[in-house]
């Protein structure tokens, strides 16, 4: 089961479990967006990822 992520001044995220995605990265629901939207929310997700990864964001996990 996938874990929402509440990030202060961002799109909410989700973590997908470890099996699905073992690198363990941010990601955002892309479904409803253009093309040209959806990169652009994939692009934010990767920054994101990063800096999460390095302690520089207030990020809360929900748990299930």
């Amino acid at each position: 089961m996938f874990q929402a992520v509440k990030i202060p001044g961002s799109r909410p995220m989700v973590l997908l479990p470890p099996g699905l995605d073992p690198a363990q990265n941010l990601r955002i629901n892309t479904y409803f967006m253009t093309p040209a939207e959806g990169l652009e929310a994939e692009a934010l997700a990767e920054e994101t990822t990063v800096k999460w990864r390095a302690g520089l964001l207030d990020v809360e996990i929900a748990q299930p």
